[in-house]
């Protein structure tokens, strides 16, 4: 199997800080065949509006929802079960 897709899932709340960043860094991956699926999990900052800006100038198989605040592991599992590949990689917006 050449090239499989990967999809990387990000539950995302209130992490305006780092979100960009971690965008930033899957955007530049030299392995092209992804699809990166974002929950917003009621963000109370400007996390959304920062995926959505990047999302508009940045092409790419990107997904973003937004849902009331139900925590990490229902963010986590939403981003998981609306992903279409067979191998998943689970990140978090946070400075590396």
């Amino acid at each position: 199997m050449s090239d499989p897709l990967i999809s990387i899932v990000i539950p995302l709340y209130d992490k305006e800080q780092w979100i960009e960043s971690s965008l930033i860094s899957i955007y530049n991956q030299a392995y092209k065949n992804w699809e990166c699926t974002i929950i917003d999990d009621g963000s109370t900052d400007g996390s959304l509006r920062i995926v959505e800006n990047f999302m508009r100038s940045h092409p790419g198989s990107w997904k973003v929802t937004a849902q009331v605040n139900s925590g990490q592991t229902t963010a986590r599992n939403l981003c998981i079960k609306s992903s279409y590949s067979d191998y998943i990689r689970s990140i978090e917006a946070r400075l590396i």
